[in-house]
């Protein structure tokens, strides 16, 4: 797409532009110049390898910009630094290895961002300083490796969080206390090997937690405490051994529990105390036999 592309046709007016599913490589620096107005973008499914950082300068009334399914290897600092307003960002399903720490730190208005199904390796831990609206964060299928405990701080609307399918070997206790607004947690297919006790501990309003597919061996009976507003409860796929008998005494909201492909020997009535109070619809456990 050629600089000014868009001014040959008059309609600087325009809000709303989909350019998905085409055969786009390159896009000029001043290729939407002239779209003062442009508020939601789409240039998903195209085949762009890069992005100037002044594609959007121009674009300072930008809303929504989805640009999921390229091939995109890199994203400058610079690149929405002008898009204040941006509220809905979609960079999932390209080839970024990493986010400078100050990508988004314009992007105040932030709510959505996805940056799932990436190669990010490392999150810097000022990468979401700025960004105190973020709701919704998908970080899934990357090779992170490891979470600093300041990352998520200063994310207090913090709803939804996606870590699911990286290299995660362990999470401090204090990475989520912030986040007292977190309803759902997705940390499976990782590599951690235990949950520390105090790692929810802030986080009453947990109704989704998945931790399916790591090697946790030992699921503390202190965990899930205050947690009353639980519904589903993934810890499938691991090499848990035991489940003290009062470890989900306070899920009374549990709806489904979900053990399969554990190695628990025993379970029994005791680990569902008073269990006509309970709400549990689905229950599914695979009994170690060995």
């Amino acid at each position: 797409m050629e600089e000014d592309f868009f001014l040959h046709w008059n309609i600087t007016s325009l809000t709303t532009l989909d350019l998905s599913q085409n055969n786009i490589t390159k896009i000029w620096q001043r290729a939407f110049y002239s779209l003062a107005y442009l508020q939601i973008l789409d240039l998903s499914g195209n085949r762009k390898t890069t992005l100037d950082s002044q594609t959007f300068s121009y674009n300072t009334g930008l809303v929504r910009l989805y640009l999921a399914k390229n091939s995109i290897t890199d994203i400058h600092s610079s690149t929405f630094q002008t898009n204040a307003k941006l509220n809905d960002l979609d960079l999932s399903g390209n080839k970024i290895v990493s986010t400078h720490q100050y990508t988004f730190y314009k992007n105040v208005d932030l709510v959505w961002l996805n940056l799932g199904r990436n190669s990010i390796n490392y999150i810097h831990p000022s990468t979401f300083a700025n960004d105190s609206k973020l709701s919704d964060l998908n970080l899934s299928g990357n090779k992170i490796t490891s979470i600093e405990t300041e990352t998520f701080s200063v994310n207090l609307e913090l709803q939804w969080l996606n870590l699911n399918d990286n290299n995660i070997t362990d999470i401090h206790p204090s990475t989520f206390q912030t986040n007292s607004k977190l309803t759902a947690l997705h940390i499976s297919g990782n590599k951690l090997t235990s949950i520390k006790p105090g790692t929810f501990d802030n986080n009453r309003e947990l109704r989704w937690l998945n931790f399916e597919g790591n090697s946790i061996s030992e699921v503390h009976r202190s965990i899930f405490r205050n947690k009353n507003r639980l519904r589903h409860l993934d810890t499938s796929r691991n090499k848990i051994t035991l489940i003290n008998p009062d470890t989900f005494i306070q899920n009374r909201e549990l709806t489904f529990l979900y053990l399969q492909g554990v190695n628990i020997k025993e379970i029994t009535i005791h680990h569902f105390a008073d269990s006509n109070s309970w709400k549990i619809w689905t229950f599914r456990i695979t009994i170690s036999r060995s």
